[in-house]
């Protein structure tokens, strides 16, 4: 039974940590900028009728939420198109920290009516995971909140069409959460010793059939990150998750207590539950996954896993003994107050800052350029990536790429970090100038001095710099009729190359497409007028998804198909 007082007080020390958002100005901080970018671009294909599709934003060319998360972009979306990018990205970080702090709080005291409260007030306001959510990392912490509604229904609830809908919503969420949630019901197999709990995994796969499928169909089209962690390193990470949250000793002292708790309840803990066992084996499985073991194996299909992420997973059991112990002992609930209010005064104000006026003044002067824009990872003197939100106040189609987890070929080459250009250091002006020729760049946004081109503008340390243009789409033999967003009409007479990146889903009903130098889109064998498409829609994926919607839903009519209670786990 929620108790409505610590309910209210809960929110409110969940909301407190975050109100420094609401200074005005886009936020600046680390991922902001390509959150909010993406909130853009994800509005904008969803009126061409899909929620996937191409753009011309970055990368010249790039498919458009098709291996983003959805979930949170529905939702930040909507809040975007009511309160505008700016605010309505505030308010949903604000609503992902109540969800986070609700679903703690309703999954502990299903457990431990006694010590939820406490346990979920030392949870949420851990620096780390308040990081998370101030960096544009909210995704995972939205798949997490779900994970634990997940667990809850597994092991209180019959109802298989409702767990099969919220790995569903999970999968949307983060591919991380998904694979946190198979690891979970394997977990609950093993202590329950019945297979039927992997059931939800199956049907909620089968649901999100057309979201998942082009991950697995295009994957020829990622390439593995050039490096991954050393052991020694995950270790010490692991370290840092049980004693430190990044900052001083107070900060650290406070948060380290849920972690301090587990290490020593597992100590004198004699009675294990079912429910703590699959819990502690769970914990302990992300903690096995969070070493990557696959990059000992050098399995490729799991290359652009970055494993440490996964450590997340083990604060389940973190605040789970947590509340196991504070259901033991009297400790006075409203402390917690005392604890999110020193955590909001000892919060790094990097978390909060925006972009300075200066550089958006830079974006509008190219606002609607006729050309591509080369975005140099500009980062003021805060580090921070603030070119996506060129996306957000000015119309512009980039050169420059901020976005996709997965990596793409041609994020080495559109790597400008540092002293890069073009992926290259020390690049002479005539080579750089070829390359800008072949992406189509009429202007460069820095704050440095590029290899080539004529200052045109300046505002506070941000140069604008323009570049020979000619507007020539096409190298070879053809030329271009048409371009809309999923349509290119060609009058092709021979092999030529688009200045556009390649990617599977463009076909062509003529000839050959396929990914030449510099990952260009290349098309050879096609004679006279030759039209390309782009293929948002995934029709076989999409039948899957909408035959087990339909399964579900008969499933949630029909009381017969319902579980056995699952409450022996308890």
């Amino acid at each position: 039974m929620i108790n409505k007082k610590e309910f209210w007080l809960l929110l409110v020390i969940a909301v407190i940590p975050l109100l420094a958002v609401f200074k005005s100005g886009y936020l600046a901080y680390t991922d902001n900028p390509v959150r909010q970018a993406e909130i853009v671009w994800f509005s904008d294909v969803l009126r061409s009728g899909w929620i996937s599709g191409w753009s011309d934003a970055d990368y010249a060319g790039m498919p458009v939420q098709l291996y983003n998360y959805q979930l949170g972009f529905w939702i930040a979306g909507l809040l975007s198109y009511l309160f505008g990018v700016g605010l309505g990205y505030k308010v949903f970080l604000v609503l992902v920290q109540v969800f986070l702090a609700l679903s703690v709080y309703s999954f502990l005291k299903s457990f431990f009516p006694k010590g939820a409260f406490l346990a979920s007030v030392v949870f949420v306001v851990q620096a780390q995971l308040l990081n998370r959510i101030l960096e544009g990392l909210w995704a995972e912490l939205i798949g997490f909140s779900l994970l634990l509604w997940f667990f809850l229904l597994l092991v209180k609830s019959s109802k298989l069409w409702l767990q099969s809908v919220v790995f569903g919503l999970i999968v949307l969420s983060h591919l991380y959460s998904a694979i946190a949630a198979v690891v979970l019901a394997a977990c609950l197999v093993v202590v329950w010793k019945k297979p039927r709990v992997l059931l939800p995994v199956v049907f909620g796969s089968a649901l999100t059939f057309f979201y998942w499928f082009p991950f697995v169909e295009t994957r020829a089209w990622f390439v593995p990150y050039s490096s991954g962690a050393s052991l020694l390193f995950k270790l010490k990470q692991f370290g840092y998750l049980l004693l430190k949250s990044g900052g001083g000793f107070w900060r650290s002292f406070l948060i380290s207590i849920p972690s301090i708790i587990l290490l020593v309840s597992a100590f004198f803990e004699r009675d294990f539950s079912r429910v703590k066992k699959a819990v502690l084996f769970f914990s302990c499985a992300m903690l096995v996954i969070s070493l990557g073991p696959w990059e000992i194996f050098g399995f490729k299909l799991f290359s652009s896993i970055i494993p440490e992420r996964f450590l997340l997973y083990v604060r389940l059991g973190l605040v789970f003994f947590a509340a196991d112990v504070f259901s033991r002992v009297n400790v006075k609930p409203y402390l917690g107050l005392v604890f999110s209010v020193l955590i909001a005064f000892l919060l790094p104000g990097a978390w909060f800052a925006v972009a300075p006026q200066n550089l958006l003044d830079s974006f509008g002067f190219v606002n609607n350029a006729q050309g591509r824009v080369l975005l140099d990872d500009t980062s003021d003197n805060s580090k921070y990536n603030l070119m996506p939100l060129a996306h957000v106040v000015s119309n512009v189609s980039a050169v420059s790429g901020f976005t996709h987890n997965p990596k793409i070929a041609m994020a080495n080459l559109v790597d400008f970090a540092d002293d890069l250009w073009f992926g290259r250091k020390n690049i002479s002006s005539d080579e750089f100038l070829w390359l800008a020729e072949r992406f189509n760049v009429q202007y460069i946004v820095t704050d440095k001095v590029p290899p080539a081109g004529k200052k045109v503008f300046s505002s506070g340390g941000y140069n604008v710099f323009e570049l020979p243009f000619n507007n020539d789409f096409v190298v070879g033999e053809g030329e271009l009729l048409e371009k809309t967003r999923h349509r290119i009409v060609l009058n092709a007479t021979g092999n030529l190359v688009l200045k556009m990146n390649y990617h599977p889903y463009w076909k062509s009903d003529k000839g050959r497409v396929f990914s030449g130098d510099y990952s260009f889109m290349a098309l050879d064998g096609a004679e006279g007028i030759t039209v390309l498409t782009y293929d948002r829609v995934n029709d076989f994926s999409l039948i899957v998804s909408v035959v087990f919607a339909c399964i579900i839903f008969y499933t949630a009519r029909s009381s017969s198909r319902k579980w056995n209670s699952a409450k022996s786990l308890l």
